[in-house]
């Protein structure tokens, strides 16, 4: 089963804490975006077993799961604020122009139409 994740589209890239291509929040699958998170972000199907374990196990009305792949310091500022991220940059040129153009609403990826990775 897949769930949906918003994705970090930052046009400066890998600056500071903030990267493109972060996992920022994790849904069931087919749950609403607001307009505003659709033109600013991406959204991609996401299939994590231990993250969709723990999304099921929240109430309904509260399935979300923001920044599920931080990593924190001991007073708990954030490291990294997605071990996990979706290499935009390899995209196809036309799929990453309408990616990255932040006028134009961009449909779900699926799985297939990206690469998932880990940062250390």
């Amino acid at each position: 089963m897949t769930m949906d994740a918003l994705i970090s589209i930052r046009h400066n890239g890998e600056v500071g804490k903030k990267k493109q291509g972060d996992v920022l929040n994790l849904k069931p699958s087919g749950s609403a975006w607001s307009a505003e998170e659709m033109k600013f972000h991406l959204v991609v199907d996401w299939v994590d077993a231990t993250k969709e374990a723990e999304l099921d196990a929240l109430p309904e009305g509260s399935k979300l799961l923001t920044l599920p792949y931080a990593t924190y310091d001991a007073d708990d500022s954030i490291l990294i604020r997605s071990t996990k991220y979706v290499h935009i940059g390899i995209m196809n040129n036309p799929q990453l122009g309408n990616v990255l153009d932040r006028t134009a609403h961009v449909d779900k990826l699926r799985s297939n139409q990206y690469t998932k990775k880990t940062r250390n």
